[in-house]
């Protein structure tokens, strides 16, 4: 996987093993995220994008239906990365999210993410560089726009919203959670909601897988 120059802007592929993705998600077309990096990076964070990219293609293996957004083809993420300012240094750290989702039409991954935004103050990256935090950063980030956090109450999966201590309830990941626990029965999981105003959602909560038309709407996770 390599950056390639296109147009006025770099783009870097992340794609899932194709073994695994036979083998996982029975499919032949392996998971594939397009980082779109727009611009105000430097070389090194741009690289700090790309591995957190490949991060999330070890994670996530299956294929999604093809997208058409705005005159992109779109297999299976697009993510639009940039360098900006926001508020300058002690403020916004950057804003991540969905903004185009696959519809109701779609076969694989209906109301799921096609398109996202990722966007940092030009104040912060070179210190979370210096820090050596700059890649865990970017990945967090990047599963915002993947949908985690910003989805689950959408698809419900989300429990105790707003209370003390809220869960996770997708069917995969409390089998999974049972299994570490050493219990037979599903367990909800655990979901941070402590530790200040980031990131801040609409709920409150932290974290502690053919072509269809799709619809629109404005990324809402910010970072301090």
């Amino acid at each position: 996987m390599a950056k390639v120059a296109t147009r006025t802007f770099q783009t870097y592929r992340a794609v899932a093993s194709s073994e695994r993705a036979r083998e996982v998600a029975r499919t032949t077309s392996p998971f594939t995220i397009e980082v779109r990096l727009v611009g105000g990076l430097t070389s090194r964070q741009q690289d700090a994008f790309a591995a957190a990219a490949d991060r999330w293609a070890t994670v996530i293996v299956g294929d999604l239906d093809t997208a058409l957004v705005t005159g992109d083809v779109i297999d299976d993420l697009l993510i639009e990365a940039e360098g900006v300012h926001i508020d300058g240094a002690g403020g916004v750290l950057g804003m991540a999210g969905p903004t185009d989702f696959r519809d109701e039409s779609a076969q694989f991954g209906r109301f799921l993410p096609a398109k996202g935004v990722m966007r940092f103050d030009s104040a912060h990256p070179d210190q979370m560089d210096a820090d050596d935090t700059l890649v865990d950063v970017i990945t967090h980030e990047m599963g915002h726009v993947l949908g985690v956090g910003t989805l689950w109450t959408v698809f419900g999966l989300l429990r105790g919203a707003g209370a003390r201590n809220p869960t996770f309830v997708g069917a995969g990941a409390m089998a999974e959670f049972a299994a570490l626990l050493g219990e037979e029965d599903p367990a909800p999981v655990p979901v941070a909601a402590f530790g200040g105003p980031a990131p801040r959602t609409a709920t409150g909560a932290r974290p502690s897988s053919s072509t269809s038309s799709c619809r629109r709407s404005s990324p809402a996770w910010a970072t301090r």
